[in-house]
């Protein structure tokens, strides 16, 4: 083969080639090259963001920067090619992060609104999506242009308060009184010491005596357990409660007699007759005489009445009387044992019988009252006795010579309780129990004689209020 006929086949294959490769040009623009839509970005600054930089929607990517280029007015408009069918809401913003260092290419984040109201058209340029440049510090922090100023604002703040003249003056005078009244605390602990170590003799002296009284308040306490363990006691105290109880029967007779004496028609016709031999007085001395004689009659007939009645009356309270009796003469020997000292020397007892008028009920009330010093007392006892056992531990103040304030434990609830003296021989008592329940009791107390009284009141005036009466005595 000569030279000329080589130079032709190396021409025809160097052709061949060129279209070869212009074909597959074509073909790769047209045929194997994916179908893209076009959207333009209008940035104020597009930041150094070039050609072929990765677009990415939620975090996917979908597309390329295509071109970069100068905006007609400022700015620089970005055009986008977006894989065909991917859709873009309404509303969506193109950021270009920020950062100190840039290395590698930049990226370029469609966000979208939390709500749209429909998608952006491709291949409309008249419609651009805003772009914004986040700063550097945007990217390390998310709202950092608030967060800076809200930073300046409170130098801001804190400038001004540096400056303010007074504010300084008055934190001068507070470090001086701080810098006192440390000073001052430094003197009180010193002289604190001094009296504690000049005092410590008188100290230990104290907390003995507070040791023996706490002892000896033990003694007390164990001496009233033993009471109230001691079986032999329990059954005199019995003993003597159905005595009391006894007593209470006959009382019950006696007012039953008194008025059965009230309602007889007997009596109550001497009576009638009485009165109209008043009446008829005044006609003639003959009558007179006779009148007179019948009215002594029916004197005789009362008389006989009343006597029956005071017997009856007098038996109940020496009853009653012979119970209290033993009964303090039991205390006495639990409380002064022989050979011992007197811890209460003057004891009183005293017994109440409480009958509601309404339901017919008695209630027994018992207690011990002895003084503790300085006009005051203290009343151990039980309301309701024999029933309920329910427990009263009071102390009695004097407020005045007429007046009495007591506080304490009263039907084993917490309650206060107050004594007026109205008149020579009547007293109010009044006393407020319990406190989900409150209950207030009132009574008059009128002192028939020496030893024996009377009660009428009211019971519960909170609630269920009911008329009450009784009697007690008191040894």
């Amino acid at each position: 083969m000569n030279m000329g006929a080589a130079g032709k086949v190396g021409g025809l294959v160097v052709l061949f080639a060129a279209l070869f490769f212009g074909v597959l040009a074509v073909l790769q623009t047209s045929v194997f090259k994916k179908p893209m839509d076009t959207y333009w970005v209008l940035f104020d600054d597009a930041g150094g963001l070039s050609e072929g930089a990765p677009v990415f929607l939620s975090g996917v990517q979908v597309g390329n920067v295509q071109k970069v280029s100068l905006a007609q007015n400022s700015g620089a408009t970005i055009t986008l090619n977006i894989d065909q069918g991917v859709q873009i809401p309404q509303g969506t913003v193109a950021v270009l992060p920020g950062s100190f260092i840039s290395l590698g290419d930049r990226q370029l984040h469609l966000k979208t609104p939390a709500e749209s109201s429909g998608f952006i058209s491709p291949d409309n340029e008249s419609n651009p999506i805003a772009g914004v440049l986040e700063s550097p510090m945007q990217g390390l922090l998310p709202d950092a242009d608030k967060t800076i100023a809200e930073l300046n604002n409170t130098l801001i703040a804190v400038q001004g308060l540096l400056n303010d003249q007074e504010l300084k003056d008055g934190v001068k005078g507070l470090m001086a009184e701080s810098e006192a009244t440390a000073q001052k605390f430094g003197h009180l602990a010193t002289t604190l010491d001094s009296a504690v170590g000049q005092n410590a003799g008188k100290i230990a002296k104290l907390m003995d005596s507070v040791a023996v009284s706490l002892e000896n308040l033990q003694a007390v306490s164990l001496e009233v357990r033993k009471f109230a363990e001691d079986g032999d006691m329990q059954a005199q105290v019995k003993e003597l409660m159905t005595t009391i109880n006894s007593a209470a029967k006959e009382g019950e007779e006696m007012v039953r007699d008194l008025h059965s004496m009230t309602s007889d028609p007997e009596l109550q016709a001497s009576l009638k007759n009485t009165l109209k031999n008043f009446e008829s007085m005044s006609d003639s001395g003959t009558r007179i005489a006779a009148d007179a004689e019948v009215m002594s009659k029916n004197g005789i007939a009362i008389t006989d009445e009343t006597k029956t009645l005071l017997e009856k009356a007098n038996k109940v309270a020496d009853e009653i009387s012979k119970a209290i009796e033993e009964i303090k003469g039991r205390a006495g020997e639990v409380l002064n044992p022989a050979g011992g000292v007197n811890l209460f020397p003057e004891l009183d007892f005293e017994g109440d019988l409480i009958g509601d008028t309404r339901d017919g009920n008695i209630r027994t009330d018992i207690g011990l009252k002895f003084p503790i010093g300085g006009g005051e007392k203290v009343t151990f006892g039980l309301y309701d006795a024999f029933e309920s056992n329910k427990l009263n531990l009071m102390l009695e103040r004097p407020v005045n010579p007429a007046l009495d304030l007591r506080y304490g434990v009263y039907a084993s609830k917490v309650g206060v309780g107050v004594s007026y003296r109205v008149a020579p021989g009547l007293s109010l008592r009044s006393e407020l129990f319990g406190l989900n329940d409150p209950r207030w009791d009132i009574r008059f107390r009128y002192q028939f004689s020496e030893g024996f009284h009377g009660w009428g009141g009211l019971q519960d005036a909170f609630g269920r209020t009911t008329p009450v009466l009784g009697i007690g005595i008191r040894r």
